[in-house]
């Protein structure tokens, strides 16, 4: 029985969105933030 090597590649690429996702949003705040340091 071999591990489905799709469903983890599946699993890595959502993760991968979710990270992008984050980072943007994280961008977008700092932006509106003013700079603090």
């Amino acid at each position: 029985m071999k591990p489905r090597v799709e469903v983890s590649w599946t699993k890595v690429r959502e993760d991968a969105l979710k990270t992008k996702t984050v980072t943007r949003s994280w961008q977008s705040l700092r932006k509106m933030m003013p700079k603090s340091r």
